[in-house]
């Protein structure tokens, strides 16, 4: 069985690794993390993703602009599956409606909730 490749995008460290650890318990998934806009940008670029899981609410961009950002560009992730994390769902909701393939995971995450997401995919 082919692992599916998963990027998570956020701005906190212990987001990030309790994230990576927390899909890493299932040896279906293979986790990138980033935290830097240099490093999700390589990712992105040199990289296809089956999902990307992508915080709305960081220092350098939102995570909105960075999936239009995806879905705009000529890349491998361009119609990748991304599901915003955040703890707005009002902030998040119209976009999600709005952008093919995009879903939302309210924080604080239950590792369940993303197991079943992804097994829906």
């Amino acid at each position: 069985m082919t692992k599916k490749k998963i990027l998570i995008i956020d701005d906190e460290e212990s987001i990030l690794d309790m994230l990576k650890q927390g899909l890493e318990l299932r040896s279906s998934y293979d986790v990138s993390i980033a935290s830097e806009i240099d490093q999700y940008k390589k990712l992105l670029q040199e990289n296809e993703f089956d999902v990307v899981f992508l915080d709305h609410r960081m220092p350098v961009i939102q995570g909105a602009n960075l999936a239009i950002d995806i879905r705009d560009s000529d890349g491998p992730n361009q119609n990748t599956v991304i599901v915003f994390i955040s703890g707005n769902i009002k902030e998040v909701k119209g976009l999600v409606e709005s952008l093919p393939r995009s879903y939302f995971l309210q924080k604080p995450l239950i590792l369940q909730e993303l197991y079943d997401l992804l097994d829906s995919l």
